[in-house]
């Protein structure tokens, strides 16, 4: 494979005047870091993405609400996540979505906590997962797309798969399983609810099919919901 060419990544911000050119070469740099990850340079992407972080936080702190910025920023920790999962660093990827997530706009909230609840139940911090779900869960709205909700549900599904694999079960282990399997019947109703009959019928299928949701299979509530 091709190796990817170097650039000059070399800039400081010094003044406020300085912002346009941050908030341009942290773009490059952003996008740079997944090339470099997928040829398996995820130290060399992370570096990168550290100067952005290092560039435009003297730059939020004189314009916090300045929307270019706040952008950036979180692309860059939204890309330092992604790269740190692609690599199989779980636990150091927590603390990104948390940033992520501290930068996020309404429409985002819902996708980000699930991001962070995935990353906590590969990282297995069971307890703070099964917390990130609940919150992810408070912010769906009365009209969620049916889609999401059951891409939702199944990550929840994962989380108990999780719990039972794990040879240092801890003591609440039942008690986090019992919820993130509420949880996921709450997300599977939601998306019932929220799909046309002909739509629902195609549902059924790939719910019956995702294998994050085995957990699911012996609960009559599951049952029910998929074989009405």
């Amino acid at each position: 494979m091709t190796e990817p060419r170097r650039y000059s990544s070399n800039f400081s911000v010094t003044t406020p005047r300085d912002a346009d050119c941050a908030v341009n070469l942290a773009a490059l740099r952003t996008n740079w870091a997944f090339v470099l990850a997928d040829h398996g340079k995820a130290d060399a992407a992370l570096a990168d993405l550290d100067k952005n972080a290092a560039d435009l936080a003297p730059l939020l702190q004189l314009e916090p609400t300045e929307v270019y910025l706040r952008m950036r920023m979180y692309q860059t920790h939204g890309a330092r996540a992604q790269v740190l999962e692609t690599a199989g660093r779980h636990a150091e990827s927590i603390q990104a979505w948390e940033q992520v997530i501290a930068l996020s706009g309404p429409a985002d909230l819902f996708a980000n906590r699930m991001a962070l609840a995935a990353a906590l139940t590969r990282a297995k911090e069971f307890p703070r997962a099964i917390g990130a779900f609940e919150k992810a869960l408070a912010e769906v709205g009365d009209k969620p797309d049916p889609d999401i909700m059951c891409d939702a549900a199944g990550m929840c599904g994962s989380l108990v798969i999780a719990i039972r694999t794990d040879v240092n079960n801890k003591a609440d282990s039942d008690r986090i399983a019992s919820r993130a399997t509420e949880l996921a019947l709450t997300l599977l109703k939601k998306a019932r609810a929220t799909s046309a009959p002909e739509k629902w019928v195609d549902m059924k299928v790939q719910i019956r099919r995702d294998q994050r949701l085995t957990p699911l299979r012996e609960n009559a509530d599951f049952r029910k919901l998929i074989d009405d």
